[in-house]
């Protein structure tokens, strides 16, 4: 509804929510389903950081109509950890520990993992600055609707690549508003049919 999304505009997103057809999950989403608590495990290895995976669904009690669901959740790190260098060339995963122990509020955050093909996800997720907009947006919403104040977006690339990022909650007016405003114009759309 924010208009992000690279596979289809708000009103193809809005059609879809008025007339529901039967979900069919492409390849690529079974895939990622499947291997989803693997790829948790793989990033507490590389990373030293605790997960659980959770699946959960949940809707906001400020905002009804903002649900998500939850992929798991992730504790800040308390002990020393190096990662095995054959498990990763990178320097993200002692950045990311060294940003949860400065920046993260609370012991516990969310965790959204995703899965890509290497020929796609090498450019969007090995080599960014942050991670892709659409599923900042998508965390965002996740943790508006738990509350919770940080998460981390986790991709696995191909058969061994794997990036993540830390994410604080926005609360600022400017994402607050536009993130209200799109609830409101979404039950606008939904209250008119």
């Amino acid at each position: 509804m924010m208009g992000a999304s690279p596979w289809q505009t708000k009103e193809q997103y809005l059609d879809s929510k008025l007339h529901p057809k039967e979900f069919v999950p492409t390849q690529n989403m079974l895939h990622g389903r499947f291997d989803e608590q693997h790829n948790m495990k793989k990033f507490e290895w590389i990373t030293g950081l605790k997960t659980r995976s959770t699946n959960l669904f949940m809707a906001s009690t400020r905002w009804p109509e903002l649900a998500s669901t939850i992929d798991g959740v992730v504790t800040r790190p308390v002990h020393e950890y190096t990662p095995d260098p054959r498990v990763t060339k990178t320097l993200w995963p002692m950045q990311l520990r060294q940003t949860l122990l400065l920046e993260a509020k609370g012991r516990v955050g969310l965790i959204e993992m995703k899965q890509t093909e290497v020929w796609y996800g090498r450019k969007e997720w090995l080599n960014p600055s942050e991670p892709p907009r659409h599923y900042q947006l998508q965390l965002q919403a996740q943790l508006h609707v738990t509350g919770l104040h940080w998460g981390i977006l986790c991709a696995r690339v191909g058969a061994a690549g794997m990036m993540a990022f830390y994410v604080e909650r926005d609360d600022s007016n400017e994402f607050v508003g536009e993130l209200v405003e799109t609830i409101y114009e979404f039950r606008s759309v939904v209250l008119e049919q």
